[in-house]
């Protein structure tokens, strides 16, 4: 797989018209000129840190209004909620590292990651729902074919796969590793992860999950593993 497009701080210090070292502060002095879609992506796709942290929080920034609006008209509790935009952000961050992915509006495309990834949960929501809205009387039907213990054959596949995704993370940095492991593999909240790790705010654990698990896809993309699915 080709290595994921990025954009380098001396290219940014030429569109801004500065130089590399005055890049940071002239973000920081103006930030709402570069939430516009143009600069966002450039940003977010800077190969250095300190631009690429401050991108995440102008992105954040951007879309937490959107976030909230499309949350609350899907009716998705927080701790559902949280997830489900990690995925949608996930999703549009993938898409950057694709040098031929330029859209017109950032923001309104990852707006519709979001709605479509909202969309697929409360379908599936409403499916679990019809599927166990039996009388309490009756034995769903679906009960009596289904075996409840997993074939041999798929306990080998799922004991392989689990062993495979344990192994890259152990080659993640040691703080997205614990991260990840904290986060998905012990089940921690959010604010849990946040108390664990000492962050000042929310945010920057987000960020840092997003950012952990954008370091394993590109692991398991650099191998041509499947182990993780769109």
């Amino acid at each position: 797989m080709d290595t994921p497009f990025r954009i380098n701080l001396s290219f940014l210090a030429d569109q801004m018209g500065c130089q590399p070292s005055e890049v940071l502060e002239t973000i920081k002095s103006n930030p709402q000129e570069f939430q516009t879609s143009n600069w966002l992506l450039m940003l977010l796709r800077c190969d250095y840190g300190k631009i690429h942290h401050q991108a995440m929080e102008l992105f954040d920034q951007a879309v937490r209004t959107t976030e909230n609006q499309i949350v609350r008209q899907f009716r998705v509790s927080p701790s559902i909620s949280e997830d489900l935009i990690q995925q949608a952000r996930f999703a549009l961050f993938r898409k950057l590292a694709d040098e031929a992915f330029e859209p017109r509006q950032l923001l309104a495309y990852y707006s519709v990651i979001l709605r479509n990834i909202m969309k697929k949960h409360a379908r599936q929501m409403a499916r679990n729902q019809a599927l166990f809205a039996q009388p309490q009387d009756e034995e769903p039907t679906w009960l009596e074919t289904a075996d409840t213990e997993p074939l041999p054959a798929e306990r080998m596949v799922e004991d392989e796969r689990r062993s495979i995704l344990l192994r890259k993370i152990e080659q993640l940095p040691k703080r997205q590793r614990e991260v990840i492991e904290l986060r998905y593999l012990k089940e921690l909240s959010y604010e849990e992860v946040q108390q664990y790790f000492g962050h000042s705010s929310l945010q920057v654990t987000r960020n840092l999950c997003s950012v952990a698990l954008m370091k394993l896809k590109e692991l398991f993309a650099h191998e041509g593993d499947m182990l993780l699915e769109d």
